[in-house]
């Protein structure tokens, strides 16, 4: 069963939900996780730098994982707006994960994106998403906004 609902919405089911395990009267609530991922820890890695390109491919290659070999990647950024970076992904960023994941082996690489309130293609275009797109640095796009619900 899938159940439509809008970020209003979604946003108050959350704060209900969180209101009442604050008020339950000091019982323990636990989601439901299955026992093998209660004790993964995840590994992250940092890296200073001022150069944005070795910085990025210095931070994953840390990791020593390589998650991507032979498979499809969705990559998320920030692109709510076209505002420059900090509002949103830098150009650059994205642009060098997307050359990073296929140097890594990833099959394709697709962009996810739902812009908001502009439309989203209006942003990537703003952006400088689509002449990425020309030089080769990725091949799909996904507009989750255009994704229909299920329900």
């Amino acid at each position: 069963m899938f159940w439509a609902m809008n970020r209003r919405e979604f946003i108050t089911l959350s704060a209900s939900g969180i209101l009442s395990a604050i008020t339950s009267g000091g019982e323990r609530v636990e989601a439901n996780v299955p026992e093998t991922t209660k004790s993964k820890k995840s590994s992250i890695s940092l890296v200073r730098t001022s150069e944005r390109a070795s910085g990025i491919k210095r931070a994953i290659d840390l990791l020593k994982i390589n998650p991507v070999s032979d498979k499809d990647v969705l990559l998320k950024p920030n692109f709510n707006t076209a505002d420059p970076f900090p509002g949103s992904t830098h150009n650059d960023t994205l642009t060098t994960l997307i050359i990073h994941l296929k140097d890594l082996g990833a099959k394709s690489v697709t962009i996810g994106e739902r812009s908001g309130p502009p439309d989203t293609s209006d942003v990537l275009k703003d952006k400088g998403i689509y002449e990425n797109q020309i030089k080769g640095s990725f091949l799909n796009q996904l507009y989750i906004s255009k994704i229909p619900i299920i329900g």
